[in-house]
């Protein structure tokens, strides 16, 4: 073999192989429709690619945490309604105790007066928000350690509203009238507080889709394949590989004649 077949057939051993090499990566990212597989296909992408993954993931678990404690602060919304609205009721039947005589309709008041703080009670017993005055949800918009905030009411019960049993319009209408005023008070406070938290859930909850999604576009366009760009590209390794191996087997074929020519002219 010459010294230029032998430099031709090493070139294009070195084409096969660089090309077969080209139709396996090519080939593996269109099966995958990934262009980073593995870590050494683009080492500085592929770590900003896990970063991005490990991003979407904790704000991922945010948006669960919000979505299970915003039924939660729509439930304590609308407890604190349905005590407000009993308040309502029963300064109203307080008035009307104020203006009469009849010792009887005032018993009839006073036990109607009973009956919605029962009604009260069994209302905050079925919500422990309200009972216990805190919701706690981690509401972080970023993802480093300690990104969580408790939302804090102040308690409703029975006791609360009224601290001393001081609702008897049998003894003091007027008396009973002002406990509920403060009352009332005391539960719309809350009212307004429970409507900042699920404000503050819901906007956070947006931001929170919004940043998933400008995150997992990112993590694409990072880590997809351009399916054309593939295809080309595993179409030009195969043309190589082709072109390496016909030089390949003509060098080969020349390497024979060559060979067959020098032995039949020594056997002559």
């Amino acid at each position: 073999m010459s010294a230029v077949d032998s430099k031709t057939s090493l070139i294009a051993l070195q084409g096969m192989k660089v090309a077969s090499r080209d139709i396996a990566q090519a080939s593996e990212r269109l099966i995958t429709g990934k262009r980073i597989n593995r870590a050494a296909d683009d080492p500085a992408g592929f770590a900003q690619s896990v970063r991005l993954q490990a991003e979407i993931g904790s704000y991922n678990q945010v948006r669960k945490n919000i979505n299970e404690a915003m039924p939660k602060a729509i439930q304590a919304g609308d407890t604190l309604n349905q005590i407000a609205g009993y308040l309502v009721e029963m300064r109203s039947i307080a008035f009307l105790a104020k203006g009469e005589s009849s010792a009887d309709k005032i018993a009839t008041y006073q036990s109607t007066i009973d009956e919605y703080f029962t009604a009260i009670a069994d209302a905050i017993a079925l919500d422990p928000v309200v009972t216990a005055g805190t919701l706690d949800v981690q509401v972080g918009i970023g993802t480093a350690a300690g990104d969580s905030k408790t939302f804090t009411i102040g308690s409703v019960t029975q006791a609360t509203l009224d601290p001393d049993g001081d609702v008897d319009v049998t003894a003091d209408a007027d008396a009973a009238i002002g406990v509920l005023d403060a009352a009332l008070e005391t539960v719309l406070a809350e009212v307004g507080k429970v409507g900042a938290i699920q404000g503050t859930l819901e906007f956070t909850s947006d931001y929170i889709d919004n940043t998933i999604l400008n995150k997992t576009v990112q993590y694409r366009d990072l880590t997809d394949a351009d399916m054309a760009l593939e295809a080309t590209n595993l179409a030009a390794a195969k043309i190589r590989q082709d072109a390496s191996t016909a030089v390949m087997a003509q060098a080969n074929s020349m390497n024979r004649a060559v060979a067959d020519y020098l032995l039949n002219g020594a056997l002559g």
